[in-house]
C-alpha cells in the first residue's frame, strides 16, 4: 500500500517586538526625538488682524450736514422736555425745503431763544418718531456737565448751505440717501469742541463757505 508523503507544515510564531524596536527613538533614527509625544508641534502664528482699507471713505462723508434755519417752534403735546421745530434748508431744484425735527433742548432754551436761531443739521438722518411725532433729521449741539449749547454757523451763512469738514480730502457728496442712527452714533464720537470753541471731527474743524462752526462758551466739550 502506498502511503502519502507527510508533508511538514511550518508554524508561523508571531513574536513580540524586539528590544531593538524599543530602543530609543533617537538611536535608531538620528535626529528624531526618543518619544514622538515629545516632538515640538507645530506653532500657530497669531493671524494678522485685518487692516482698514486706506481707501475706505470715512463714514462722515455718509452724512448730509446742512445750516437750517428754526422758522417755528412749540412744545411737545406729550412730553415735557421736547420740542417740535419746523427747520428751512434752503431752496434746491427751485423747492424751498423745509423739514421737522423732535428735539430735546426745552431744558436749555426758551422758545423766544431758539426761534429764528440758525443751527447745524443732520439732514438725512433715517426719520422716527418720539413720542408719536415724526422727526426728520438731528440738530447737533455741544453739552457739558448740565448745560447744552447749539452748534452756530458763521452769521453769513444761509440755510441749506452745506458744512462739511475740513482737512479731509473730500467733501460729502451732495447726497439724500437716508443713513442709520448707527452711523451717526458711529461719527458722533469724534464730535467735539476744540478750546477755541470750534465744531471739530476727528480734530478737523466743521465748515463752511463762510467760516468755522462754533459754540459760545463750551470748549473741550462732547457734540451730539
Amino acid at each position: 500500500m502506498l502511503r502519502t508523503p507527510f508533508r511538514t507544515c511550518t508554524r508561523l510564531v508571531f513574536r513580540k517586538p524586539t528590544a531593538v524596536a524599543q530602543r530609543p527613538y533617537s538611536l535608531v533614527f538620528p535626529g528624531i526625538p526618543d518619544s514622538p509625544s515629545s516632538a515640538p508641534s507645530a506653532q500657530r502664528l497669531p493671524k494678522k488682524k485685518k487692516e482698514e482699507d486706506a481707501s475706505t471713505p470715512d463714514p462722515i462723508l455718509r452724512l448730509d450736514l446742512r445750516v437750517g434755519k428754526i422758522i417755528h417752534i412749540e412744545s411737545h403735546d406729550e412730553a415735557e422736555k421736547l420740542y417740535v421745530e419746523r427747520i428751512d434748508l434752503g431752496v434746491a431744484n427751485e423747492t424751498v425745503q423745509q423739514t421737522t425735527i423732535v428735539s430735546g433742548l426745552k431744558p436749555y432754551y426758551t422758545l423766544e431763544e431758539l426761534k429764528g436761531r440758525n443751527v447745524v443739521v443732520v439732514r438725512n438722518l433715517k426719520p422716527s418718531s418720539l413720542r408719536g411725532v415724526r422727526s426728520n433729521g438731528m440738530l447737533l449741539a455741544a453739552f457739558k456737565d448740565d448745560r447744552v449749547e447749539v452748534l452756530e454757523p458763521p452769521a453769513d451763512a444761509a440755510p441749506g448751505d452745506k458744512v462739511w469738514i475740513a482737512g479731509f480730502d473730500q467733501k460729502p457728496s451732495d447726497t439724500t440717501s437716508m443713513v442709520k442712527k448707527k452711523l451717526f452714533d458711529a461719527c458722533q464720537v469724534h464730535f467735539r469742541t476744540n478750546a477755541d470753541c470750534i465744531a471739530t471731527y476727528k480734530g478737523h474743524p466743521l465748515q463752511t463757505d463762510h467760516g468755522p462752526v462754533k459754540v459760545k462758551t463750551l470748549a473741550d466739550s462732547p457734540v451730539s
